[in-house]
Order: C-alpha cells, then structure tokens, then sequence
C-alpha cells in the first residue's frame, strides 16, 4: 500500500507539470490497481494456519452432522497451476465403524477427480472468517484452495436420509433374510448471503431449511416403504437410491445431477442419470431438456445425430452394432466447465455392460446448435 500511495504521488506530480487532463483518469485508476495488490500482499503476509484434521475435528471445524455431507467452490493451485475445484466432504462410506470422512476433490476443467480419507491425515484444513482453506499432497502432486468468494453460491449442504428394514421369510428357496433399503441425498443451502435463498431451497429440495427437508425425506422414506411391502411383500432383496450432486455451478446456474439407482430382483439393477437446472437469481428452475436449450427441429435433427456420432465412433465396440450412424437422440445433458457431456441411459444404445454411454463435447462445437434466445448461451460463447 506504501508503494500505491508512492507511485500515486509520482504519477500525480508529472500530470500536474504536464497539464494532460486525460492522464488523471490513469492515474487513479492505477492507484487503485496498486491499492488493491497491496492489500493482497498484506493479506497474504498473514499466513493462515492449517492444520491436520482427524474426522471428528473435522467435523466440529465445519459444524458438519452425522447426515450431512458438504460441497465447495474453491480457487487455488493444483500442481502449481490456478485452478477452481469442487470439493465434497462426505461420510466414508468404506470405514463406517468409526464415523470417518472422505474429501472428494475434482478438478471439473481437467475432468480429474480423487478421492482422500481424512483420517488418511493427507490434509489440512483452516476457517477464517467463514473461509474454508485447504492444503494437501496427493500422488507427489501438492495442492492449496480456499473457498471462492467469487462465486456467490460457494457452499451447498446435503441431507442423506436412509431406511432399512429386514424379515425372516421361509418360502420356496428356504428360510432367508430379505431386506428393504433406500436412500435419499438432496441439497439445501444455510450459509449465504444470497437475497433468495428460501425460494432456490424450495425449488431444489421443496424445503425452506435443513429441518424441514430432514422431516420431509424421513416421510418420503416411510411412505415409500410401506406402500412396496403392502403393494408386494418381501419377495426379494430390494434397494433404492435417489442422490443429488452438485454438476456444475457459476453465478448464474446451479446444475444438480441426480442418479436414481433401483434393484426389486434379478442379475442387476438399473441406474438412470438425469440433472436439473436453477437460476441462481431467481431460483427457479430452468427448463432443462434438449429441446428447451437446443434448436433441433425435424429438418436438422439428422444432421445433429451425425454430429454426435462422429464424438461416438471411438467407443463403438461398446454399442450394440446398429446403434451407429445414431438414430437415437441422447436421453438428456449436463453442462460441465470445459462443454456438455450428452448420456445414453442403459440399453438405450449400449447393452448393459457397457453401463451409460457419455461423450464430451466442446461448448464452442455447439454454437451453431444452441437456441439463440436461451438465456444462459454466454457459456457457449466464453471460451
């Protein structure tokens, strides 16, 4: 700040020689350029300290409960390179007896993610002013993010609800335990300082806080139950999972990505992946089909599967052997930070050891397809 104010009083003397009313203009837009590194510089001379967490300590840093998990918005450095990052503190669902905790870190414009047990004590963790700071080491590559104040919505909590029920049944495979399971994961913000809140909670959970969305998974949970084992007993081991995720965040749209997963019987279950979006602003949902954001007609839907088949032909001993050229439109998208992943659900043109079938596509090879009056088309535009 010394060297703004310096360099301000220099620049000052040389338009007052000069007499160049312009150079006014530079001048204090300079200063306050210099103004501003130096209080960066002065904020970063106040090193934070971080320290090695257990996942009880954890937990209590980030007043995180045993239903909970959390995601971020964070900015920093991954391998010495700028970076946003996604991070996700969830319950470690491989040490459950101890209550432990996993980061999971995803770095969306390099499509890399791992995954890292807290207790593992690979990371370290500060709060200062509601600002989460991290730091670790992961496969010799060092990383350091903090909570992006950039991004106005840089703090999403999630409720997991669960039921499991179980009977002895003696049918004609003998005496037997048959068990019900389910689960439910959604979102709900607490923390921000958005003018909307209740209204985003209400349109991504139908909530208005944490307690009401726990009482209303608990009911759904419940209600659910009963009505399987009224409408069809315990014939078979049955599970299901609806979970919610954060898919991509700016300060405009939140994108969350939802995996419903069903087993009533038999070799497999199925999984199918569908994702809605939100106006920040607003809260409301944006219509998020194909076809809302889009402009494919019957004249050029041909030509838009001939596009996409091209993204397909390396993964073509995974299809079933009709499925290329395409004549099946994808089964729904998902924004990410570097374009759009289209999906193919199960069987759709895939058998099922193929699992979804996703291929990426570069936001700027989309222009000529996006609606030209779609509100959100800057991110085709952006890079």
């Amino acid at each position: 700040m010394l060297f703004g104010a310096i360099f301000l009083q220099h620049l000052s003397i040389i338009v007052r020689n000069k007499g160049v009313k312009y150079l006014k203009t530079i001048v204090v837009s300079l200063a306050l350029v210099l103004l501003i590194i130096g209080s960066v510089l002065l904020i970063n001379q106040n090193t934070i300290s971080l320290q090695t967490l257990d996942s009880s300590s954890l937990k209590k840093l980030i007043n995180l409960d045993s239903d909970e998990s959390v995601f971020y918005v964070l900015d920093g450095s991954y391998d010495g390179v700028k970076h946003r990052a996604y991070l996700e503190i969830l319950q470690n669902e491989t040490n459950k007896n101890n209550n432990g905790l996993l980061a999971r870190i995803a770095i969306p414009t390099q499509n890399h993610s791992f995954e890292i047990a807290i207790d593992d004590k690979m990371l370290s963790f500060a709060l200062e002013d509601d600002i989460l700071f991290l730091s670790g080491v992961f496969n010799g590559i060092e990383f350091e993010f903090h909570q992006d104040s950039s991004i106005a919505l840089n703090q999403i909590y999630f409720i997991h609800s669960k039921i499991y029920n179980e009977t002895q049944v003696n049918d004609r495979f003998g005496d037997r335990v048959i068990f019900y399971g389910a689960e439910i994961v959604k979102p709900i913000i607490i923390n921000s300082e958005l003018n909307n809140i209740h209204l985003l909670n209400q349109s991504i959970s139908s909530a208005k806080d944490i307690n009401q969305l726990r009482e209303n998974l608990d009911s759904t949970l419940r209600n659910n139950m009963n009505k399987y084992i009224k409408d069809y007993g315990f014939i078979s081991n049955t599970e299901f999972l609806d979970k919610d995720s954060v898919g991509f965040i700016d300060n405009n749209i939140l994108q969350i990505d939802t995996i419903s997963y069903s087993y009533t019987g038999g070799a497999h279950g199925n999984s199918v992946k569908t994702m809605q979006l939100y106006d920040i602003s607003s809260g409301d949902k944006i219509p998020s089909g194909i076809e809302d954001v889009f402009n494919i007609t019957d004249d050029n839907k041909a030509k838009f599967l001939s596009f996409l088949s091209e993204y397909l032909e390396p993964k073509k001993d995974q299809l079933f052997n009709e499925s290329l050229p395409l004549t099946v439109m994808p089964n729904s998208f998902f924004l990410s930070s570097n374009g759009v992943i289209f999906i193919w659900n199960t069987y759709e043109i895939a058998p099922y050891s193929s699992g979804m079938i996703e291929i990426a596509v570069e936001f700027d090879k989309l222009k000529e397809w996006v609606k030209h009056d779609w509100r959100y088309k800057y991110l085709f535009y952006s890079t």
